[in-house]
């Protein structure tokens, strides 16, 4: 056995000891490797900061395929392309969302030729659940089902299947709609020993209130992540979880649309447990400036994450959560009353720890100034002004403010048109003081105009992101992509709903600048067959681990020969519009990609 070997067999018998993990990642360092650099972030903490989130991020872009290959190549074809996703936990491919009835068929031969693989997801549309007892879950730590067949289908199956997952610490409950809940069978779930012993649990369903109160009384000590997003909890559902009596180690607990309103918010906010969170999720719950005020009265001496975004905040409610502010290192008030009123108190309150800042939707125009100004803003990482009314000039006092001279990730525009090519040229500027990693742009007027000012920043040298949505964005704009030769760092380009056209793809596919691209989104644009040639014979696809070519205008042909090309060794997600597909093709292309195909 080699070193390498060694190693992941070692990691495989003992997955919770990160110790292993980083030895493994000092000999890659010895040897070069980038995974030394993934593995140490991953394992570095529960709740990366901004910018670890970004370079995790941007690894996987550029290297997942090259990571993913010893673990394709070593199983068969057909078993490998039922595999509809990979995921990396702690800097190793460990995870895998697969179909349920391939994972009936293939269960066996994942777990012994990918046997560091321990975390799985299920898709499922017409699986009987009875069936997980086929299943080989004996290694599992992380169980996902999601899909149509939570709907009604008892949840006992699910309980008889936990039995047989020892090692279990997750567990992931999705339905895709209103589903008739199994109240029985829930109460059998949580009295099995390995509910009982969760670190992690999100449970997407609709139970209804009284029905949560079997999960307060569940003694879920390990417990350390509760996501009941969606849940119609009621005042009565968080009174229950209030109420719960072992839940010290709770640190993560996501609410969003949970309806539990004020009254709800406020029950919580008096229980012990649930202020020792870090990560609090609040959002769309019709919350008032008055529930700010409580909330901001209750000391909260771990929180460093909080998303009230969808809510009913104005400038009252920001004063209100001073106090909270002060330890924040993100903080989401998207889609509230903020108003310029609102970000102007925003920016008088101590923000110093905050790198996340998210403020789309909030209806501000003049608002950024007092950004720009303060002197209590941290040095911020991650900002989201989308669907704000902001001018071209403001926009560039902030960027170039000191607060904002780390900014890694923004996403602004989608104020119907505001964003025009002034706006564009006004980050341009900025960007060339930047270390941008990711940009993205929404509904921006005179898109070629845009693109042609904004690529004329040297700024673009550090992005490895960019997203152009709905920007009527036609051939001049495409070649100027095309012919930026600062765009060689890009992995990941998003043009989806432009009026790119044969001509245009052709620019992007013959540059020079973009052949290191891993991901391509061309949905809702005019491409046609010719335009799916000069694809197919492109350099760019052979690295590509993502193509979205859905809503185009592309014949059968030019989709078949897709179907027939050999080179796509690192493709896992293919999106493709149904309306062009028939069923012939559509047989070709499943036996091709398998899983990773998605018809819309």
């Amino acid at each position: 056995m080699d070193q390498e070997a060694a190693f992941l067999a070692e990691i495989a018998a003992n997955p919770d000891d990160n110790g292993t993990r980083q030895v493994y990642a000092d000999w890659l360092e010895e040897q070069g490797d980038p995974r030394a650099e993934l593995i140490r972030l991953q394992c570095g903490s529960q709740t990366p900061s901004v910018a670890d989130s970004v370079r995790i991020s941007e690894l996987l872009q550029t290297w997942r395929s090259a990571w993913l290959e010893p673990i394709r190549s070593a199983l068969p074809p057909e078993v490998e392309r039922t595999i509809v996703d990979y995921r990396f936990n702690r800097g190793l491919a460990n995870e895998i969302t697969v179909g349920a009835e391939d994972y009936v068929t293939h269960g066996a031969v994942l777990a012994e030729r990918a046997p560091l693989v321990d975390h799985l997801g299920l898709k499922i549309d017409v699986f009987r659940l009875e069936n997980l007892s086929h299943m080989e879950l004996s290694r599992l730590r992380t169980l996902s089902i999601s899909g149509r067949v939570l709907l009604q289908q008892p949840l006992r199956a699910v309980a008889a299947a936990l039995e047989r997952c020892p090692l279990l610490r997750g567990l992931e409950l999705r339905e895709s709609g209103p589903n008739t809940f199994d109240a029985a069978g829930f109460a059998q779930l949580c009295d099995t020993p390995q509910f009982q012993g969760l670190r992690r649990l999100v449970l997407r369903l609709s139970p209804a209130e009284n029905q949560l109160a079997r999960l307060a009384d569940c003694p879920l000590s390990e417990l350390t992540h509760l996501d009941l997003q969606g849940c119609v909890l009621g005042v009565r559902g968080a009174d229950a979880l209030a109420s719960a009596g072992q839940l010290e180690r709770l640190a993560e607990l996501d609410l969003a649309r949970t309806r539990i309103d004020a009254v709800g918010v406020e029950i919580l906010a008096d229980a012990p447990q649930i202020r020792q969170v870090r990560r609090l999720n609040l959002a769309d719950l019709n919350l008032r400036n008055e529930v700010a005020e409580m909330f901001g009265a209750r000391s909260w001496p771990n929180l460093e994450h909080l998303d009230l975004s969808g809510n009913e905040l104005g400038e009252k409610g920001i004063r209100h959560l001073a106090v909270p502010l002060a330890r924040l290192r993100s903080v989401n008030l998207s889609s509230n009353a903020l108003g310029d009123d609102g970000v102007a108190a925003l920016a008088e309150l101590d923000c110093s720890q905050v790198e996340q800042l998210h403020l789309a939707n909030c209806g501000i125009e003049k608002g950024l100034a007092a950004l720009a100004k303060s002197k209590r803003m941290g040095l911020v990482r991650d900002l989201s002004l989308l669907g704000n009314r902001v001018a071209a000039a403001s926009v560039q006092k902030l960027l170039e403010s000191p607060a904002f001279r780390q900014l890694a990730m923004l996403r602004i525009g989608g104020a119907w048109g505001h964003f025009g090519p002034s706006s564009a040229q006004a980050v341009a500027r900025a960007m060339d003081g930047l270390a941008l990693r990711q940009l993205q742009i929404e509904h921006p007027r005179d898109g070629d105009d845009c693109v042609k000012n904004l690529v004329r920043s040297a700024g673009f040298k550090s992005v490895y992101s960019l997203t152009l949505i709905n920007a009527k964005i036609g051939f001049s704009g495409a070649e100027a992509l095309a012919n930026c030769p600062d765009l060689q760092n890009l992995r990941r380009l998003c043009l989806w709903g432009n009026r790119i056209d044969d001509d245009g793809l052709d620019e992007l596919c013959r540059s020079p600048h973009l052949q290191g691209l891993t991901a391509l989104e061309l949905g809702g644009n005019s491409i046609g067959t010719r335009g799916m040639q000069s694809l197919l014979r492109s350099l760019v696809l052979p690295n590509l681990t993502r193509l979205s070519l859905d809503r185009n205008r592309i014949a059968e042909q030019g989709l078949l020969e897709l179907a027939d090309l050999a080179v796509l060794p690192a493709l896992m997600h293919l999106k493709l519009d149904a309306a062009t597909v028939g069923n012939n093709l559509r047989s070709a292309l499943r036996q091709r990609f398998g899983a990773r195909l998605t018809l819309v």
